[in-house]
């Protein structure tokens, strides 16, 4: 079964991202690490134009307390890296702290 919208989160690396503004400002993130394909795999997600994923990367506080990024966006085939990519709007990703402190 091939999935067009993810429920689970997919691991990327922020390192692996360049932000563009033209057209729009957006930061994208490749899907080539092997963490995210091995994330991809599990959840038995096909790459494909348009899908939405919901991605995170593992972060922490100043006083080492984990507070992971997290962040959705829009699969693309990247030009750039002639590769799989994820664009995120510009807010990019967010503190899963920061995101939790909004909901009602």
């Amino acid at each position: 079964m091939v999935k067009t919208r993810a429920v689970d989160r997919i691991w990327v690396d922020p390192n692996k991202s360049y932000r563009t503004s033209d057209p729009e400002p957006l930061l994208r993130v490749s899907l080539t690490p092997l963490g995210t394909r091995r994330d991809l795999e599990r959840s038995g997600i096909a790459l494909k134009e348009g899908i939405t994923l919901h991605v995170w990367s593992d972060d922490a506080r100043a006083d080492g307390t984990q507070d992971n990024l997290v962040g959705d966006g829009v699969v693309y085939f990247d030009e750039h890296w002639n590769d799989w990519a994820v664009a995120i709007p510009p807010e990019g990703f967010r503190h899963e702290s920061e995101v939790g402190a909004e909901e009602p």
